[in-house]
């Protein structure tokens, strides 16, 4: 829905819709989230805005996926209106630096993470369950809700080992 290529009428006829049922919740994610601000110039609270974030290397992942860079991704989520309800999925997760990730989360500040493993087994570079771990323990000390999906599960058998 949020595609360069997607309609702006295509687009402002499922918001308006939305805007007809304001008593509903609403959740958008996309890997193009700079379109966001072309819809939603002041927070909605019914309406919650997402991206992916795989990694913090942006020379990781772009080149497989054919989506907006990571970089693209972070800058569109910060360019929302203050009050946004923001969430950030971190999936399939990839192998990461901790501070740099953390300071991407902190700057978009979300309302929850969720955190998963690459289920279709594309051979990505993942993380050990140590990193995996301690991105967990450090969005916890930020207060920040973490839900974990349940394909971590091959990453915390594997231990440290990738």
């Amino acid at each position: 829905m949020w595609g360069s290529w997607v309609k702006l009428n295509w687009i402002g006829r499922v918001i308006n819709r939305c805007y007809d049922f304001p008593h509903n919740n609403y959740v958008f994610q996309s890997k193009n989230p700079k379109r966001f601000s072309e819809w939603f110039v002041t927070p909605k609270a019914n309406i919650m805005l997402g991206t992916t974030i795989e990694t913090d290397h942006y020379w990781d992942w772009n080149f497989k996926s054919g989506a907006p860079s990571i970089e693209e991704r972070y800058n569109g989520m910060l360019h929302l209106p203050k009050g946004t309800i923001k969430f950030i999925t971190i999936e399939p997760i990839m192998d990461f630096h901790l501070k740099s990730l953390m300071d991407m989360i902190r700057n978009i500040h979300p309302h929850f993470v969720t955190i998963g493993a690459d289920s279709k087994g594309h051979g990505l570079n993942e993380p050990s369950w140590e990193k995996v771990e301690a991105l967990i323990v450090a969005l916890g000390k930020e207060g920040i809700e973490i839900r974990q999906k349940t394909n971590l599960d091959r990453l915390k058998k594997m231990g440290g080992r990738q």
